[in-house]
């Protein structure tokens, strides 16, 4: 049974921003998530005591629905400082769902050997975070579950040495910073077993290679449906290809669809969910034509994630207009489609007949959906103070800001079912 943290709200909350970073199993599976946070820049609080806003915090924000949702199934990463760790505030975490990553900040004293090993036996896992040096880390390593190496400080012959001499201890290794995809073979081959990085957001194109063609049926009948396709010939191009009829079929029924009857037929799904909704599912459909089974891919989560959080957020702007909610998604879950399909954007885009809102918004980054998708950009990679300009620029709270970004993660956990954290 998963363990519950009930906190008080906590005016330091508001004083924070959070950003969350996925990590990936071999076969290019989410996993877990790294949780990121940081101060505002800018705030007339004034905190007495750094270490308990610090805790309090990170337990309001796993407090909030869309961590918790996502806590079910998943393991959260977490940076926790000496004090934090030294302090009993720590305890209130939800230990079985929590892995405390040791910061190299931290210095390796016997006082933190030994506080680790105490909370070791209470429940807790340990990441030992920007692994580099394996003399300095041997003291804590037989704690430790997990180890984060830093592509980007192990050169390609340090790191082969670090892994043999990593094999003496039962650890799980997590590269950091994996760029390329030759950098995920490497580590691989090497062992590594878990692996965060932009080239599962952003995979580099391979010369030669085509995009999967059921995809491009999919990209082919949203631009259709874009150009007011009519029912029956829309039924007709389903029944036409049993392999999208049958993966559309499987997504409605998914967990996430809040209708009560099931889904039988492509005209059933024409009825009950309408156009827009339907609209809707083709689009996510392009992410989950995976041969990976039923586990969603990075690029899935990513897609949909953006999608759910840019809508929530123009509806919270003043005076949004309806319509613009549809225009929202649209561009947040196709902001990711020139990575998944290997084709340029702009290509992509005169496929689809979208407005040019939309347009802009993917092939340049202007407009209202524009500054949304930089904003999803600058919350991905933790930049905090991209982040918190952009929302001034939207004139969109911080709070609201969060508060869209667990929603969506609630939101994508439900869509895909979760799928197991990395065993501790």
């Amino acid at each position: 049974m998963n363990e519950t943290v009930a906190v008080a709200p906590s005016s330091a909350s508001k004083n924070y921003l959070f950003a969350y970073q996925p990590i990936l199993d071999r076969n290019q599976t989410v996993v877990a998530q790294e949780f990121l946070y940081r101060r505002q820049r800018e705030s007339g609080a004034q905190i007495d005591c750094p270490t308990e806003a610090t805790a309090t915090v990170i337990i309001n924000a796993f407090a909030q629905y869309g961590v918790s949702e996502f806590l079910k199934r998943r393991k959260a990463f977490v940076n926790v400082g000496e004090d934090l760790l030294l302090s009993d505030m720590i305890t209130l975490l939800p230990r079985s769902q929590v892995v405390i990553e040791l910061l190299e900040t931290n210095p390796v004293s016997q006082e933190l050997v030994d506080r680790c090993h105490k909370l070791k036996a209470m429940g807790f896992s340990f990441a030992l975070d920007d692994f580099v040096n394996v003399d300095y880390y041997e003291p804590i390593l037989d704690v430790a579950d997990f180890v984060k190496v830093d592509l980007l400080q192990v050169g390609p012959d340090q790191l082969a040495d670090t892994v043999r001499r990593l094999k003496r201890w039962p650890v799980q290794l997590l590269a950091e910073k994996v760029e390329t995809a030759d950098d995920f073979a490497r580590c691989k081959e090497l062992g590594f077993e878990l692996f965060q990085g932009y080239h599962f957001a952003r995979p580099a194109p391979v010369v030669g290679k085509r995009a999967d063609p059921a995809r491009m049926a999919v990209l082919d009948l949203l631009g259709k449906l874009n150009r007011d396709l009519d029912d029956q010939r829309l039924e007709q191009i389903f029944k036409e290809n049993i392999g999208l009829y049958l993966n559309l079929l499987r997504l409605v029924n998914s967990a996430a669809f809040a209708s009560h009857a099931k889904i039988t037929s492509i005209r059933h799904a024409i009825i009950i969910l309408g156009r827009r909704q339907l609209t809707r599912w083709l689009q996510l459909l392009l992410f989950t034509l995976e041969d990976r089974g039923d586990c969603p891919s990075a690029l899935f989560e990513t897609a949909a994630r953006r999608g759910r959080f840019m809508e929530l957020v123009v509806e919270s702007l003043a005076g949004f207009v309806p319509r613009k909610l549809d225009q929202a998604y649209m561009a947040g879950v196709l902001s990711m489609a020139d990575a998944l399909l290997l084709e340029p954007m702009d290509k992509l885009v005169a496929k689809l007949s979208l407005t040019d809102e939309v347009s802009l918004a993917l092939t340049a980054r202007k407009g209202l959906f524009g500054q949304l998708l930089l904003l999803c950009s600058a919350l991905e990679g933790a930049d905090f103070d991209a982040a918190a300009d952009l929302a001034e620029q939207l004139n969109v709270d911080f709070d609201q800001v969060m508060k869209a970004q667990d929603q969506a993660l609630a939101w994508v956990c439900q869509l895909g079912g979760g799928s197991p954290g990395p065993a501790a």
